[in-house]
């Protein structure tokens, strides 16, 4: 007698879970090991979904563009190395990237607090730094409202005042995220 084993079952794998790892493997790992830490953050939908929606956005305006799929990545930086796809705007990118410093790896391996409920992006680890640097205030609180407002102010029906106040609004975000980034390095160096 012969007897077939189902290999998720086996492992423990129900189809939420084998799905909860195709949207996001740290998702899976905290829901088995950790499910105080899974619990989902508000919005974190509506955040896939724009990112989703605005990854085949552009996909769609920049058919010679390269899609990175986490499986592939290595193949992907290989496509994407090759000289007739750097073009010269390549030595000014290749500057700017050795000129920054990512600080996950640094806050990940040295700090933590319990308020970030398992996540080392900047809007979780900035509250626990230097609370006073809220993003509530405005318009633009987040990647995902900044994706929409730059889809919005590229529109070429967009309003032109509408397009001034969405890059005003665009100019304050992307300002508090890097006085954000100075200010999470600077306490993560003891100053």
């Amino acid at each position: 007698m012969t007897q077939t084993i189902d290999p998720a079952g086996a492992f423990g794998l129900s189809k939420s879970k084998i799905t909860s790892f195709e949207q996001c493997p740290k998702k899976l790992w905290l829901s088995t090991h950790r499910p105080d830490l899974a619990e989902r953050a508000d919005g974190a939908e509506a955040r896939f979904a724009i990112g989703n929606a605005v990854g085949e956005i552009a996909c769609a305006l920049h058919l010679g563009g390269v899609k990175v799929d986490p499986s592939s990545l290595s193949e992907a930086v290989a496509q994407t190395s090759r000289p007739d796809f750097r073009g010269d705007l390549i030595s000014r990118l290749e500057g700017m990237a050795e000129a920054t410093v990512d600080l996950l790896p640094v806050t990940r391996d040295h700090w933590y607090h319990r308020d970030q409920r398992g996540s080392w992006s900047i809007k979780a680890v900035l509250p626990t730094i230097a609370s006073e640097l809220d993003y509530g205030a405005l318009e633009v609180k987040h990647g995902g409202d900044a994706q929409a407002a730059w889809l919005e102010a590229t529109d070429p029906a967009c309003d032109p005042q509408r397009r001034e106040a969405l890059e005003e609004a665009l100019r304050a975000y992307c300002a508090r995220d890097t006085w954000a980034m100075v200010t999470v390095a600077r306490a993560l160096a003891g100053g």
